[in-house]
């Protein structure tokens, strides 16, 4: 995992990717290869919905989330990718600070 994100921190993806390689190392390389590069999504596609939602958030100068907050959306996302369901959109959810289990 080499490749920069312009709306994620290296931080948060590098965790990521280690948490998601622990469950499928394959599987994990490619969320996040996804997530950076966006290509081949299409609309209900986890990684599509992360990746709108994070550079809004980036562009925005009204919204702003916690590590946190950013990471339990990138969990619910990979949840979403790894269990083959659409999602929409990403939200936070009223347990804004409390992480989903990882699939």
């Amino acid at each position: 995992m080499h490749q920069r994100c312009a709306f994620l921190s290296s931080s948060l993806a590098v965790a990521a990717h280690y948490l998601f390689a622990e469950r499928d190392e394959a599987q994990a390389q490619e969320f996040i290869t996804l997530l950076i590069q966006g290509q081949g999504l299409y609309v209900g596609h986890p990684v599509l919905a992360l990746r709108d939602r994070l550079m809004r958030v980036r562009a925005s100068k009204l919204e702003k989330l916690s590590k946190m907050q950013t990471m339990r959306l990138i969990i619910l996302a990979w949840n979403a990718f790894r269990q083959r369901r659409t999602l929409a959109k990403t939200c936070i959810g009223k347990r804004e600070n409390e992480m989903p289990t990882i699939a």
